[in-house]
């Protein structure tokens, strides 16, 4: 090799090292970021939007009707895929789509789903609802879901607060500002976040900042209604962190039952709610859905709580679909959200509203209920 062809080579495995260098200190840097901007947003209590026309108290003996919705931040069309699932976007297709999505739910809240409940819905559990972000384009979904319900009362607890997340390369997530939205047509007495544990280690940077909001409402007996909007963990490699999440929340509502208070908890489990989820909606492709494992009913034993798990009215029907593809008949689908009532609550009817997944990989669940004398 002549004196030329080394000093080339000699330039080459130089840029070649200072390109792998900047790659590592690219890297670390952003590791360290990520890493250092993690923290807890902790108990607190809610601030509470009231609307103008609230009725300050709900009636025992009188039925009403709940929504619970996993919204998935706008994103989730019918041909969504979603890269934590398997597939391949990591925010929404356009800050239209999103808006797209907002009015398709918006219209099955006031269409399909008040007609399966039977009247219109007193209260509404929503999740993944982001008020800014990337993935969705900084469309405020709180402001456009508030209209559900005409002036309602409503509290906003937060569960996922992330620093910039430069993954998958081809559509990064972004940094994003969601939870979940309650909304009422009575008056909201006073509300309060409640965090839940989450796997330590790794496990807790790709996991939100579970929790559950507690909202208060007067009963005409003096008594209150507690009802609880939650959104539990998923992507968790220590099943017992799951158990833990529920244990928390059933002691909870223990308390207020032994207060005399009505509970009522919405939302999503990331549970297998109904035990055979596989066999009831023959599920054979598990590559990419091992999360949803069975709730462990054991935990609700004695305590006073009910699982309400919704079904189809007509046919079986589930509240979630894996996003690893675009929904198709062969999508895993799983029942992941429901109800948990305290034994002074009368259940009159639930279901699971049939949306084909066309706005949010879950479709919506109701639950009409009564409280006791």
């Amino acid at each position: 090799m002549n004196s030329t062809a080394t000093k080339r080579l000699k330039v080459a495995l130089k840029a070649l090292c200072v390109a792998l260098l900047a790659v590592v200190v690219i890297v670390c840097g952003y590791a360290s970021y990520f890493v250092f901007s993690f923290s807890r947003v902790g108990d607190q209590s809610l601030a509470v939007k009231q609307g103008g026309k609230n009725a300050s108290t709900v009636i025992t003996a009188v039925e009403y009707n709940l929504l619970s919705w996993n919204v998935g931040f706008g994103a989730y069309s019918d041909d969504y895929s979603f890269f934590m699932d398997g597939g391949k976007y990591g925010r929404a297709y356009s800050e239209q789509a999103v808006k797209d999505n907002m009015q398709g739910i918006l219209n099955t809240v006031s269409g399909n789903a008040k007609q399966a409940a039977g009247g219109k819905f007193s209260f509404i559990c929503y999740q993944e609802v982001d008020i800014k972000g990337t993935r969705s384009y900084n469309v405020n979904q709180r402001e456009i879901l508030e209209k559900s319900i005409p002036d309602p009362a409503s509290t906003f607890a937060i569960t996922y607060d992330c620093p910039y997340i430069a993954i998958p390369l081809n559509d990064m997530h972004g940094a994003n500002t969601s939870g979940m939205l309650t909304l009422s047509e009575f008056s909201i007495k006073s509300a309060k976040r409640v965090e839940v544990s989450i796997e330590e280690g790794l496990y807790k940077y790709v996991d939100c900042d579970r929790c559950y909001s507690l909202n208060r409402f007067s009963v005409s007996n003096g008594k209150e209604l507690v009802v609880i909007n939650l959104h539990f963990s998923a992507y968790t490699s220590d099943e017992k962190i799951g158990n833990q999440q529920l244990e928390e929340l059933i002691e909870e509502c223990k308390y207020e039952l032994s207060l005399g208070n009505y509970v009522i908890c919405a939302g999503d489990f990331n549970k297998d709610l109904l035990g055979n989820s596989n066999e009831v909606f023959g599920n054979t492709n598990l590559e990419n859905a091992n999360w949803a494992k069975p709730i462990n009913t054991q935990i609700l034993e004695d305590s006073g709580i009910k699982l309400i798990a919704p079904r189809g009215a007509d046919k079986e029907v589930a509240s979630c679909r894996n996003a690893d593809k675009p929904y198709a008949e062969d999508s895993f689908l799983v029942t992941v959200d429901g109800f948990l009532v305290s034994s002074n609550v009368t259940v009159k009817r639930s279901g699971v509203v049939d949306g084909q997944f066309k706005y949010s990989d879950h479709n919506p669940v109701f639950l009409s209920f009564s409280l006791n004398q």
